[in-house]
C-alpha cells in the first residue's frame, strides 16, 4: 500500500497515511483541524510518464530552436550570411 508524509501545521507532528486520504480532513492530538495535503507536489508530477514525455519533447525543441538561432547569430557576426564578393 502506497502511503504519503505530511506533518500538522501547528505542532509539527508528522503522519503517514494511505494516499486514498489525500485531501481529507486530519484531527490532531494538539486539537488542529486541517486537510491533508493533495497529490499536486513536484513528487506526484514527476510520477507521471505523459509529463514527464511532454516536458521532454517541449526542451528538445526549445534546444533545437536556441541552437539554431545561435549558429543564425555566429554568422552575422562573421558576416557569412551574405554571398562573397
Amino acid at each position: 500500500m502506497n502511503t504519503f508524509k505530511f506533518s500538522c501545521p501547528r505542532c509539527q507532528q508528522h503522519y503517514e497515511m494511505p494516499e486514498t486520504m489525500h485531501g481529507e480532513q486530519v484531527d490532531c492530538a494538539c486539537g488542529q483541524h486541517f486537510k491533508a495535503p493533495r497529490r499536486f507536489g513536484l513528487a506526484f508530477i514527476w510520477r507521471h510518464w505523459t509529463f514527464i514525455i511532454i516536458l521532454a519533447v517541449i526542451l528538445f525543441f526549445a534546444w533545437r530552436f536556441h541552437s539554431n538561432t545561435v549558429a543564425l547569430d555566429h554568422l552575422q557576426l562573421m558576416n557569412l550570411d551574405q554571398p562573397c564578393k
